[in-house]
């Protein structure tokens, strides 16, 4: 009777929360109809209209990330890295190698850059790792543990003398 009482109350809530009834085979037949669920043709007298609702700061986060990424003068391409420091001053040496490059290089863009734990100073903005193999031939004696990295860089500027070339075509 406990047992019958047991099984009867455990299946009984399936019962009474029981769906209607579905076709339950894994692949149904198609109906013989093809005709799409919406016909082209036939005119739809409900035009409908979607509110979207979100919150302020989605719209702030929208705006940077356009700001960040309209800034169409940088690409990916090489820099030198001639110095790499870290430790007790490792700024000031590096803006002091930063400032002796720039007077013995002054044609030559040079960055400072910081990433943990390691001051570096960068050189160039070149497109191709063969120009910026060049430049490294040139600086090699003064900074012989320069090496080339990838970097982002700054869309560098085309000289004049390319521009008068293909003018004068």
């Amino acid at each position: 009777m406990k047992k019958s009482l047991f099984i009867l109350s455990a299946f009984l809530p399936t019962i009474l929360f029981a769906q209607a009834e579905r076709d339950w085979t894994l692949f149904p037949q198609k109906s013989n109809s093809d005709k799409p669920l919406m016909n082209q043709k036939e005119k739809n007298t409900h035009d409908g209209y979607l509110k979207m609702e979100q919150d302020s700061s989605l719209n702030t986060l929208l705006e940077k990330y356009h700001h960040n990424n309209s800034q169409a003068s940088r690409l990916e391409g090489y820099r030198i890295q001639i110095l790499s420091v870290s430790g007790a001053n490792s700024k000031s040496k590096a803006r002091m190698e930063q400032l002796k490059f720039s007077q013995n290089y002054p044609n030559v863009p040079n960055y400072l850059k910081y990433q943990t734990p390691n001051f570096q100073v960068r050189i160039g903005d070149f497109r191709t790792k063969l120009e910026a193999e060049k430049q490294l031939e040139e600086i090699k004696d003064s900074y012989p543990y320069a090496f080339i990295k990838k970097d982002i860089i700054e869309l560098p500027v085309i000289e004049q003398h390319i521009t008068e070339a293909v003018e004068t075509e």
